[in-house]
């Protein structure tokens, strides 16, 4: 599993999805924190919860400034987000039904997930912004 840090090659010019991104890193370096922790599922439930609910504002927020900046894959990268959030919605959903171990190798493939989304899909779309093909008004 990727360890990801904040970097160069994922900074996306634009200051509110760089600090979104930034606090998305932050909650999975928690929830990591936790469960190399063996964290009580209470407080995993929680921060997931938290983490989950961070999630779809940040990719609601990103889908409107890709559909503003007229973003040829934009609809692709809805349908990621889309698989995604069904996945931690299951998650979150159903943590009690599952033993933590379970529950826990559920979280590290979301975290594996985010991780190859922000090196390589929103890659795609960070280099399309920063070539100037919308003004955000950030």
């Amino acid at each position: 599993m990727v360890n990801l840090n904040w970097a160069e090659e994922i900074s996306s010019g634009v200051a509110q999805i760089e600090r979104q991104h930034q606090n998305l890193l932050s909650l999975i370096r928690d929830l990591r924190g936790m469960i190399n922790n063996s964290a009580r599922s209470g407080e995993l439930i929680s921060l997931l919860t938290e983490f989950s609910r961070f999630v779809e504002e940040h990719f609601e927020y990103e889908e409107q400034i890709l559909g503003l900046a007229g973003y040829i894959k934009s609809e692709q990268h809805k349908s990621e987000h889309d698989a995604i959030l069904q996945k931690l919605n299951e998650i979150t959903g159903s943590t009690m039904e599952h033993k933590l171990s379970d529950m826990q190798e559920s979280v590290i493939s979301i975290f594996n997930w985010f991780e190859q989304h922000l090196i390589k899909e929103d890659a795609g779309y960070l280099r399309y912004l920063k070539d100037g093909a919308t003004d955000t008004g950030q």
